[in-house]
């Protein structure tokens, strides 16, 4: 059914579907806003957020992006790393709400990359790092384009090795 285009859920995404579906707001909010909101797949982030801005909700789900974003300096290694793939994920809402959000997550990412000691998770956080670059280039919001050159120039200038990295894979 995939080759047919077909989108096939999981049963692992059915059941995180129907057991998100069964949180009540108030502990789908506090979650969300703790510092463990990088347990909560970038779907169901996606979905809340939405839900919110149906309502006119507009700051709450601020709110809930930012947080979301902040959990990539997170101390716990398992939730840079899930952060850093939610942010991928979560690039368009981030532009879509205020381009603001961009620059903050940008700046996020860009100072856990500069710090980051385990490869895999700098791996990670600079692909977040770019996929948020990307969406802000596509989205003209050239403030948020403008933090991420800065932040490259900052990283470049803490990690030097990691340019001599770029500059081979681009050649």
């Amino acid at each position: 059914m995939s080759d047919a285009g077909l989108l096939i859920e999981s049963h692992r995404e059915i059941l995180d579907r129907q057991f998100w579906a069964a949180v009540p707001e108030s502990g789908k909010r506090a979650v969300l806003l703790s510092e463990e909101a990088w347990c909560i797949p970038p779907k169901n982030v996606q979905s809340y957020v939405n839900d919110l801005i149906k309502k006119g909700d507009i700051s709450e789900a601020v709110s809930v992006l930012q947080n979301y974003a902040a959990c990539a300096e997170s101390a716990d290694s398992e939730g840079r790393k899930k952060a850093a793939a939610g942010l991928s994920q979560l690039a368009e809402l981030y532009a879509k709400i205020d381009p603001k959000l961009l620059g903050e997550a940008l700046r996020h990412l860009g100072l856990r990359l500069s710090v980051e000691p385990d490869a895999e998770l700098q791996s990670l956080v600079s692909a977040a790092f770019v996929r948020l670059s990307q969406q802000a280039a596509t989205n003209r919001c050239f403030s948020a384009m403008e933090q991420a050159l800065d932040l490259v120039a900052g990283v470049e200038a803490q990690r030097p090795a990691s340019r001599k990295r770029c500059a081979a894979k681009w050649h």
